[in-house]
């Protein structure tokens, strides 16, 4: 309990802060797309990566780099773009970056790295955390402002085309949905670091899982993109910061609480199954097969093995030279940002981590 309280200060003087920084969200509506050279020098803290192929895009400060990860023992940087905000979160589709900088939704040509430009941007009610693509939309955890879906059909035209309040503070989306293909059903599930298929047809119903702070998981129907309605909710006993899903389960991230594993199969009524209580603060979640990847704060990459989810027992880790902050799993490999660098860890063998390259 004195823990809870503490964090609900903690949260607290964090709104005072954000309060401030509303202050100064509308003295500058300059778009930022000067390209910036680095000499492997950080500026500012690297809260997010993203994989796609073998491109990291990473969040440093008000920064977007992307590096070329063909050789994971050295990572080359192929370009940067300033952007007016801290970045949070960063999804790539097509030939563009969606990036949520706390004061909005910001698009990124990202076809040539060498020449990074922002094509548009769009200023959120709240402070824009995390954004998930999928198809012809955004998805932004606006914090204060809950869940916003943005029409992106047009990259230099995004319109916001329906919302959903949350009770809490929305850090993280997800998305999961059913789909017809070949007479059958095809699961698919979307979050910062793409799609976990590109295979689907015919819609049949899609649902955003957002992390929500002291309110725990809420659990969106977005199948009308015009009418998002919350179809069912698990409160978590510590702060929900983010949620992978996988299968019939999410996985929650939960600060002080570690990984949380929830049977969703029925939206509306998800039911914990099972859990494990990491010794740090639990940021973030991947999951890859068999196993989930936590960041754990000062206690590193954490690797659970959640093969069977009533019972997720931890299998390995690793500790970066900083906190960990994001995690990203792609082919074999983990990709974590720990404040001043990010981090290469051979995950083929979950059991046997161990760092191959950094970029820093």
């Amino acid at each position: 309990m004195l823990i809870k309280i503490f964090c609900i200060c903690t949260i607290l003087i964090l709104a005072a802060v954000m309060n401030f920084v509303a202050t100064t969200k509308n003295l500058s509506t300059d778009v930022y797309s000067k390209n910036v050279e680095f000499v492997n020098v950080t500026y500012g803290a690297c809260f997010f990566v993203a994989v796609d192929g073998n491109k990291a895009y990473i969040g440093a400060g008000v920064y977007l780099w992307i590096l070329d990860i063909t050789n994971k023992s050295a990572p080359i940087l192929l370009g940067s773009i300033r952007l007016p905000g801290v970045v949070r979160s960063i999804t790539i589709s097509g030939s563009y970056a969606y990036i949520a900088d706390y004061s909005s939704l910001r698009v990124v040509d990202v076809s040539n790295p060498q020449n990074l430009y922002e094509v548009k941007f769009y200023e959120t009610p709240g402070y824009t955390e995390n954004v998930t693509v999928l198809g012809d939309y955004a998805y932004i955890a606006d914090w204060s402002s809950g869940l916003r879906v943005i029409d992106i059909s047009n990259p230099k035209n995004p319109v916001e085309v329906g919302f959903s309040n949350t009770p809490g503070f929305s850090w993280g989306v997800t998305l999961s949905g059913e789909y017809a293909k070949n007479n059958g059903r095809l699961r698919l599930t979307a979050n910062s670091n793409g799609l976990s298929s590109n295979e689907a047809k015919e819609q049949l119903r899609l649902t955003a899982y957002i992390a929500d702070d002291f309110s725990g998981l809420r659990i969106v129907d977005v199948s009308n993109p015009q009418n998002p309605e919350e179809v069912g909710f698990y409160d978590t006993p510590g702060f929900t910061w983010d949620v992978a899903v996988s299968g019939a389960y999410a996985y929650i991230a939960d600060d002080f609480s570690g990984l949380r594993i929830v049977d969703v199969s029925n939206p509306q009524n998800p039911e914990e199954v099972g859990f494990y209580d990491t010794p740090g603060f639990t940021w973030d979640v991947a999951v890859s097969g068999d196993y989930a990847y936590l960041a754990d704060d000062f206690n590193g990459l954490r690797i659970v093995d959640v093969s069977n989810p009533k019972n997720p027992e931890e299998v390995g880790f690793y500790y970066p030279p900083g906190n960990a902050m994001s995690v990203a799993v792609s082919s074999g490999y983990a990709y974590i940002t720990d404040y001043s660098s990010l981090n290469v860890v051979d995950v083929s063998n979950p059991k046997n981590p161990y760092e191959v390259g950094f970029y820093l």
